[in-house]
């Protein structure tokens, strides 16, 4: 029973998050509680009676890139990957929305789907952003740098006082039930200005990572990219 775990402090993730600017440390299965582990990226968890099996779906092959001779070539290729990535998620789609944090990595996507929307004549991105109201944590100008750049249609949402409750609202609505994995914060937001009426693409954050897609069946959700990257409601 959860009730009865208890719940530890995992030292060595703390290490490993306050020190990873100065060393380098390989990428880890380890969270911030001791005896809880989140699932590597590129796997999926095949549970059954008697064992639980990480499995991989994904793996870069490094021999495609051996022949990349500078940082140009390196740029180039990356440049044409990431575009046809989030090309390939927002295809057929009416709408396109996108996690907007203010982030390299959020804003990249933000941009580039607004390019791509912008040259095939299609509406314009709606970008959220989840404003926190906390000094340390607010990136709104990196955000507004990109909303007057690319014109996206955005909305500040501010985080629900009971997460539980919300959550469990969404998940009774039909379209929410899809969705197990990492956008329950975007949905939230969501229905508060009243925007998941229709089918939309979500692009999450990181787009960057090129996996391809775990099979639906496997983990029981429609979604065509796991692991909190790419989410597309079909």
């Amino acid at each position: 029973m959860l009730s009865e775990t208890t719940v530890l402090p995992n030292k060595n993730k703390f290490k490993e998050y306050l020190t990873w600017p100065s060393g380098y440390m390989p990428y880890s299965n380890q969270t911030f509680y001791e005896s809880v582990y989140s699932v590597l990226p590129g796997h999926y968890l095949q549970v059954d009676t008697e064992k639980v099996a990480e499995i991989p779906y994904w793996k870069i092959d490094t021999e495609k890139y051996r022949n990349l001779k500078d940082i140009k070539e390196f740029s180039e290729i990356f440049k044409d990957q990431f575009t046809s990535a989030i090309n390939t998620r927002i295809k057929n789609k009416k709408s396109v929305a996108s996690h907007l944090s203010g982030g390299l990595d959020s804003s990249a996507v933000s941009c580039t789907a607004q390019s791509l929307l912008n040259q095939q004549q299609r509406p314009p991105l709606i970008t959220y952003h989840i404003d926190t109201e906390q000094p340390f944590a607010d990136e709104q100008m990196y955000v507004q740098a990109v909303t007057d750049k690319w014109k996206t249609n955005h909305y500040q949402v501010r985080p629900v006082t009971d997460v539980v409750k919300a959550i469990q609202e969404i998940y009774d609505d039909r379209m929410c039930r899809q969705f197990k994995c990492g956008v329950h914060s975007l949905l939230v937001g969501m229905r508060q200005i009243d925007q998941y009426s229709q089918p939309v693409a979500f692009l999450n954050h990181v787009c960057a990572k090129f996996c391809q897609p775990v099979p639906a069946y496997r983990v029981g959700v429609n979604i065509t990219q796991w692991h909190n990257r790419i989410i597309v409601v079909k």
